[in-house]
């Protein structure tokens, strides 16, 4: 079984302060995190954006595996996942994520493309992990075919 972890680091009030978020792996080291990031007032990653690069890099893994399953080897996959961040009744919630992608898959029609790209949708790990909490839709799009 593998396992990924990270680490934040939080100083200070939730309004006026500051931390960092590393992985124990070298790919993010020290991003800094604020609230005002959070809510579009400043620049700095959140745990939404950190979450959505996450969610996006799964369903490009994802997507590949089904459509080679299938014997439809894509050439490219350029997946984007945006995650819609603020308050609800009681706090603050992630209210919904739209994964979008364009596949430049050889020898695919764009109906079965759709139909697997909804299908590892609900087999990404990340998908699965956040299904029932929050909503998720795909944007599909097929970019070439052969």
């Amino acid at each position: 079984m593998a396992t990924s972890s990270s680490r934040a680091h939080w100083t200070g009030s939730i309004a006026g302060g500051s931390g960092t978020v590393s992985t124990t792996s070298p790919a993010i080291d020290a991003a800094e995190l604020t609230w005002k990031a959070r809510n579009g007032g400043e620049a700095g990653t959140t745990p939404e954006e950190l979450l959505a690069s996450g969610h996006a890099g799964c369903y490009a893994m994802a997507l590949s595996g089904a459509l080679g399953g299938e014997g439809h080897e894509p050439t490219t996959l350029d997946v984007t996942a945006t995650y819609e961040f603020g308050p609800i009744e009681g706090g603050f919630a992630i209210k919904g994520v739209v994964l979008t992608v364009e596949g430049d898959v050889p020898g695919v029609d764009e109906a079965t493309f759709l139909t697997i790209a909804e299908g590892a949708k609900d087999g990404c790990p990340v998908s699965k992990a956040i299904a029932g909490n929050v909503p998720i839709s795909l944007e599909a799009k097929l970019t070439a075919t052969a």
